[in-house]
């Protein structure tokens, strides 16, 4: 039988399994599954037919470290073809994440730890999607909040799209507050 809390990041032990990744796949027009085009999600993107807001796709996951991981992760989201990339752990310092190349997407924002290792949140887009990063760095603690804003134009909408982290031994009420 199997063990039901793997799926919950707790391993046989019961202790927290830190290989456990949880990843939310959000298509922006509608929140059920039945409203995808399925003919559409195993074809790469092609922005000029599919940059509609109704088909616009944004990918967050928890990659908790992505320096060894971006070919196994490129592959992992072919076929669901997001427009946005939301990462957070990715583990780099500034410096190494303007060196990860994931293929269309391009770096679009993002905030690294500067003291303590690991952490880090980013958002990457397709090549082709114009963007504004939101420079909020004046809210940023790490542990405590890390995030990243941008802005994209659509061609009937503006987004605006955060990712956010806390660390676990992060304050919550300052996470809260802030």
């Amino acid at each position: 039988m199997a063990n039901l809390n793997s799926k919950r990041g707790v391993n046989d032990s019961g202790n927290i399994d830190t290989n456990y990744q949880s990843s939310i796949f959000f298509n922006y027009s509608k929140l059920s599954s039945h409203n995808v085009d399925k003919n559409s999600i195993h074809s790469p993107i092609n922005l000029s037919d599919n940059l509609n807001p109704n088909n616009f796709k944004i990918l967050h996951q928890n990659i908790h470290g992505i320096f060894h991981k971006t070919d196994e992760f490129l592959t992992s989201v072919t076929h669901t073809s997001p427009h946005v990339l939301c990462l957070t752990e990715h583990h780099l310092w500034a410096d190494e994440l303007k060196n990860i190349n994931l293929g269309q997407y391009t770096l679009g924002a993002h905030y690294c730890r500067q003291s303590y290792k690991q952490g880090g949140v980013t958002i990457y887009v397709s090549s082709d999607i114009q963007f504004h990063p939101i420079n909020l760095d004046n809210f940023n603690k790490e542990k405590g909040l890390e995030l990243c804003v941008m802005k994209i134009g659509l061609p009937q909408k503006n987004l605006i799209i955060i990712c956010i982290y806390r660390s676990p031994t992060g304050n919550f009420k300052f996470f809260i507050k802030q």
